[in-house]
């Protein structure tokens, strides 16, 4: 199993593929499918941070959207109910909210939302791509403008915090009578 991100540049004219980045997953660590989904948000909001922050002197970047085929993941971020998960998901969704807030602190406005899997170029990543439609597949070029006004339509920004919940320490003691012999 692997996860995958791909950060697109869209203009009124092109869809360019910028970065994409793939990460394959320690087989020795049992991970829920919902949680490799966060990892993959996890991982494509940092790629996406860092080629803002290098295309930022040259271009300016008015909108950031976050797509996922995980409505739990994405269920998640946008509730930022956390309880139960366990610090794995809170760690994770903590650190995709700050860079998502530095994100808009530097002038783009950022929205999350979920696409169907089958629409996900992020997945030609983990999947791959036969060799036939390797050169002219829309993992090269993502969606055009109008498709993305159009999922930009059915999100939802995500909403503001309305205080955060940390997590508490907890301390266990176990007390163990020793037995006579």
């Amino acid at each position: 199993m692997a996860m995958a991100a791909c950060t697109y540049l869209v203009t009124d004219a092109n869809s360019y593929l910028l970065m994409a980045k793939s990460k394959v997953v320690d087989v020795k660590r049992q991970v829920t499918i919902p949680k490799l989904e966060l990892n993959g948000i996890v991982i494509g909001v940092r790629l996406s941070h860092n080629v803002l922050q290098s295309l930022r002197p040259a271009i300016g970047v008015s909108q950031l959207l976050i797509l996922s085929d995980s409505e739990i993941a994405i269920s998640w971020i946008k509730t930022r109910n956390q309880k139960g998960t366990g610090v794995f998901v809170e760690n994770r969704v903590k650190e995709i909210l700050t860079t998502m807030q530095k994100i808009e602190e530097s002038g783009s406005q950022v929205q999350i939302g979920f696409i169907d899997t089958s629409k996900n170029l992020a997945d030609c990543g983990t999947r791959g791509i036969s060799q036939n439609e390797f050169n002219s597949h829309s993992w090269w070029t993502g969606y055009n403008l109008q498709q993305i006004r159009e999922l930009a339509q059915n999100l939802g920004c995500i909403p503001e915090d309305d205080g955060e919940e940390l997590p508490t320490d907890v301390q266990l003691s176990q007390v163990r009578k020793q037995e006579e012999y």
